[in-house]
């Protein structure tokens, strides 16, 4: 089974989509963690001076990871196809370059040449889709994430004309109150924002996840002369008829 695959196919496999799994392990599982922790520490401590602000910040939060998930469900069908399309890319590369001289000797470099040409045109088509979902979920991450920073400024902003008087439990709003508010609210924004920069790092891990689970599962033994193959389960004997 090894034998039948080019080896800049595994070279491929064992090198760049393995890295691949290493940033969703290191990066973005931590990262889920601290989306969580860090937007729940901030709330805590904005509730208690602007039950207003809180809310919009508590609103506006699930916005984010659902619209990056809706963007980035074919993110990980990209990826995988653009895995393919590299291992397939280096391992005809690396035939044809051992075979260069057997194809000059048959006069057909020209034409592998243009299937070359062809094979990078695909793997240049592959990559252009990924690029594009993943600029396309941070932008959508970062409108939602300026929208909400502006829906709170706004409010602070009519509640400093006197427009507003909800949202600090009976007293006025203070300067204090709306620049720490503020500041607090980008930070709080912060770690979803890393989260969905880290997200692309799980779409190349599950891209790449197929064909390594295919390589471990995968049973390759073969029977040899005068060698013992296992049996793959148990062994049962019957005797009939001996008399």
């Amino acid at each position: 089974w090894i034998r039948g695959k080019p080896t800049g196919s595994w070279s491929s496999m064992l090198l760049e989509q393995i890295e691949e799994m290493h940033d969703y392990y290191a990066r973005y599982l931590p990262q889920m963690s601290l989306s969580v922790l860090v937007p729940l520490m901030i709330l805590i401590v904005v509730f208690p001076i602007n039950w207003a602000a809180g809310l919009i910040l508590f609103l506006t939060a699930p916005l984010i990871p659902l619209f990056m998930a809706l963007v980035g469900t074919g993110a990980a069908g990209a990826n995988q196809r653009n895995f393919l399309a590299l291992a397939r890319l280096s391992g005809y590369f690396l035939d044809r370059l051992r075979g260069l001289e057997t194809l000059r000797l048959f006069f057909r470099a020209e034409a592998e040449t243009e299937d070359m040409r062809r094979a990078t045109e695909d793997f240049r088509q592959r990559t252009m889709e990924v690029l594009r979902l993943a600029f396309l979920s941070s932008g959508v991450l970062e409108f939602f994430a300026s929208i909400s920073i502006a829906v709170a400024a706004v409010y602070f902003g009519f509640s400093y004309l006197g427009e507003l008087h909800f949202g600090s439990y009976g007293t006025s709003v203070t300067l204090f109150d709306g620049f720490l508010v503020l500041i607090l609210a980008s930070e709080f924004f912060q770690p979803l924002r890393d989260l969905g920069t880290f997200y692309h790092a799980k779409a190349q891990a599950v891209g790449a996840a197929e064909s390594l689970v295919s390589f471990l599962e995968h049973d390759d033994v073969s029977q040899g002369a005068g060698q013992e193959t296992p049996a793959s389960g148990p062994v049962s004997l019957l005797a009939r008829d001996l008399w």
